[in-house]
């Protein structure tokens, strides 16, 4: 009786340790990574014609803050519905949990800050590159004397107001976006550039879609500051 306690209590504890371990990866985005970025995005023998490998990328662990989607209604089967209570059905939609307004900083010199995750970004952008074109643009931007990189997935989609559409982001922080896609980092499945099996995500600001395609499409880019 006693050594089926002992097992029983063990398997509590390690069940236990797991649902903390959960919990921890899920309450913020480490490194500055989320679920569809990998922790090397262009590892060593990644090429194409020339090392790509993130110098720049960030290396310290924090938290990403939590963001306002933009989106105020709520939707059932049938269309648009009163935001239902905890326990309700279709509870747990974006416009349940109001995290604060979106702040938008024009520094005056092309670039624009978002005062809620911190980051500056571009306030143009380039249209009509190929991924490797794109990564090489933010790479050599000279811009606001700083240095420039692809955004990652889940930074250009911090963008996306789900509020909004066509385009699907605040135009007077970023005026002239145009409601098409754009490139964010590579996707981790699709990166063998010997096979051919090489993809990387896009967002559209249509209505902030998130895909991935072939790095040899062309799509618009919007740098983010790396330093």
């Amino acid at each position: 009786m006693k050594a089926k306690l002992t097992i029983y209590g063990l398997m509590a504890v390690i069940l236990l340790s797991g649902l903390v371990s959960c919990g921890t990866e899920e309450n913020g985005f480490e490194a500055g990574l989320d679920d569809t970025d990998a922790v090397s995005e262009y590892p060593d023998g990644e090429t194409a014609g020339e090392d790509i490998r993130p110098f720049d990328y960030p290396a310290n662990v924090q938290r990403w803050p939590m963001i306002a989607t933009g989106q105020t209604e709520c939707y059932g089967m049938d269309g648009r519905i009163p935001c239902p209570f905890l326990g309700s059905q279709f509870f747990g939609q974006d416009a349940s949990y109001q995290m604060g307004v979106r702040s938008y900083i024009d520094n005056g010199d092309a670039t624009v800050t978002d005062g809620v995750t911190g980051l500056i970004w571009q306030k143009g952008y380039k249209a009509d590159l190929t991924w490797y074109e794109a990564y090489s643009y933010c790479q050599n931007l000279s811009l606001a004397s700083s240095k420039w990189r692809l955004p990652l997935t889940h930074e250009l989609k911090s963008l996306v107001d789900y509020g909004e559409s066509n385009p699907a982001i605040d135009t007077s922080a970023f005026p002239d976006t145009p409601s098409e896609w754009f490139w964010a980092t590579k996707h981790t499945g699709f990166n063998d550039v010997a096979s051919g099996l090489e993809a990387s995500w896009i967002i559209n600001f249509f209505d902030g879609f998130v895909e991935y395609t072939s790095r040899s499409n062309l799509y618009n880019v919007r740098c983010v500051r790396a330093n």
